[in-house]
């Protein structure tokens, strides 16, 4: 009797291994947003690294929350934890996005990356003293698509899309949107002037199951549009002026905004990091 209930043990055990291993486990996904400074980030996985907006100096980004001169040296030099950048990208060139000769630098100094730009910044490149664009040329896109077009484009396992706004007054050349997936996670990071609501709906660059949206804070300026026209889980409100409005007021509008539902914070000190975890379709900033 003892033996017989040994086998059949044996037997059931067996079976919930083999279930077990057939099974397919949830995948869960890490990302990690570093806020750095104006309408930048560095974003990362543990094997990937995109900077977005992120090459400025502090002078570049008056105005605006900016990084410190130690943050703006630690990017020049590509030191952790902006080393070993895959991918930089640039959605236009004002200098609260973009320094040219920092750019020289990095794309030099980090031999492996790639750049993303418009093709309006290949001018400031080469325009730098001593620049070195001709040993990295080969490694930078300057996609040039008609406004609300896109540019698709894999680079290590990366997926981009970019995206032309039209022209705005301060933006004569429009400006790249960024849709990043990485490690199975969302990203939307949106900059520029607000569109017609219309134009929300009508064209492909918020997609409806965006996870994480980088938004310029205009779109607090108008809470309408974060509550009913951007496709997001959770919203990191950026490039917020600092000498229009205190960042207290930028705060004070995103938790009336999370007290409606709505899960939208503001990013208003340099270097600060937004972790997020996906597991199936939930996403988490912990």
């Amino acid at each position: 009797m003892k033996t017989t209930v040994n086998k059949s043990l044996f037997w059931v055990l067996i079976f919930i291994s083999i279930a077990s291993c057939n099974k397919e486990e949830t995948k869960i996904s890490k990302v990690s947003v570093t806020y750095i400074g104006a309408g930048g980030f560095l974003v990362t996985n543990e094997t990937h690294k995109v900077m977005i907006d992120g090459v400025i100096s502090t002078g570049g980004a008056a105005g605006f929350i900016t990084p410190s001169w130690e943050t703006t040296e630690k990017i020049r030099n590509c030191e952790a934890p902006f080393d070993n950048i895959d991918l930089y990208l640039v959605g236009h060139t004002h200098g609260d996005h973009f320094n040219a000769r920092m750019m020289d630098e990095c794309m030099t100094m980090n031999a492996a990356a790639r750049l993303i730009c418009p093709p309006e910044a290949v001018g400031l490149l080469t325009a730098v003293t001593d620049n070195s664009f001709s040993a990295y040329q080969s490694r930078v896109i300057t996609p040039d698509p008609g406004t609300f077009s896109c540019f698709d484009t894999l680079i290590n396992d990366i997926n981009i899309r970019i995206t032309r706004f039209p022209e705005f007054p301060n933006h004569p050349y429009g400006v790249f949107t960024f849709n990043i997936l990485i490690d199975d996670i969302k990203l939307t990071h949106l900059m520029g002037d607000l569109l017609n609501p219309g134009d929300y709906v009508t064209f492909n660059f918020n997609p409806d199951d965006n996870d994480v949206l980088l938004a310029t804070g205009g779109y607090l300026d108008e809470p309408e549009f974060l509550k009913d026209y951007l496709n997001y889980r959770i919203a990191i409100v950026n490039h917020i002026y600092r000498y229009q409005y205190s960042g207290a007021t930028y705060q004070e509008a995103a938790r009336e905004l999370r007290n409606e539902g709505y899960k939208v914070y503001v990013a208003d000190s340099s270097i600060s990091v937004y972790r997020f975890r996906k597991t199936g379709e939930e996403i988490i900033l912990e």
